[in-house]
């Protein structure tokens, strides 16, 4: 589905493209490929569902981990480590905020 024009297209042509609309689904195929859950993904989510599109990107997703297993499996382990750092990061940073904001630094007032 060319969503712009509201036609159906085969998944094959709009993945050939190089428009904003092939690399929403690119996207999309990331966010499956990493699991991510789609409630924090939900209009788009939703959109793909409404369109009937979701299928054709899972079966994708899936394509992707089968051939690339290996790439696949690193990505994700990358994705994971990154967002463990940034987790690591903002609880560091709201600890030092916590510091800064009480009299003589003070964390357990």
């Amino acid at each position: 589905m060319d969503l712009r024009e509201g036609r159906e297209s085969p998944l094959r042509e709009i993945v050939k493209l190089d428009t904003n609309e092939s690399q929403w689904y690119a996207g999309a195929v990331f966010l499956i490929l990493i699991g991510e859950d789609p409630g924090k993904w939900p209009n788009e989510y939703a959109q793909l569902q409404r369109y009937d599109l979701f299928p054709g990107l899972q079966g994708l997703s899936n394509d992707i981990k089968k051939t690339s297993a290996k790439l696949a499996t690193e990505m994700l382990r990358l994705h994971q480590e990154i967002f463990n750092k940034i987790d690591t990061a903002l609880a560091t940073l709201d600890e030092l905020t916590h510091k800064m904001s009480l009299k003589h630094g003070c964390e357990y007032l």
